[in-house]
């Protein structure tokens, strides 16, 4: 048997069929789902703090993701601040300082995925000196 552990993630727009672990056979004992979203699933049986990937309002608001079935690389996965995934995550699960593109993992909370929301005071000590918009005197 083996072990299933999701933790502040999102799977959304996967190409691959559902995720449905109860008619898999999966015993729910062998699971473990927090603080994560699956688009079409509600896994509010395997964990705590998950959102309803059921629901059109916790759709995750990427900013530029690329269609399903895409052939090409690429798309923006990070997300818009209407985001349900804002400080959505749970500290506990964090494993590194930082996200996947160098944003600090804990600042206002955490967020469900690979990337945090970036704020000011976040981007300001990791950048000291320079504008959140990186273009302090404004000429491109």
């Amino acid at each position: 048997m083996s072990e299933i552990t999701l933790r502040n993630t999102v799977i959304w727009n996967n190409t691959a069929p559902s995720i449905d672990l109860v008619d898999a056979g999966v015993a729910a004992t062998f699971v473990e789902i927090s603080n994560s979203l699956i688009e079409g699933e509600n896994p509010v049986s395997f964990g705590s703090g998950n959102l309803d990937g059921t629901e059109v309002q916790n759709d995750p608001g990427f900013v530029d993701p690329l269609a399903p079935g895409s052939q090409q690389l690429g798309g923006n996965y990070q997300f818009t601040g209407a985001s349900p995934l804002l400080g959505a995550g749970d500290e506990a699960f964090v494993v590194s300082t930082f996200d996947l593109i160098g944003n600090l993992r804990v600042e206002n909370g955490i967020e469900i995925g690979a990337y945090e929301y970036p704020t000011v005071s976040g981007f300001a000590s990791r950048y000291p000196g320079l504008a959140p918009t990186g273009d302090e005197n404004g000429d491109g």
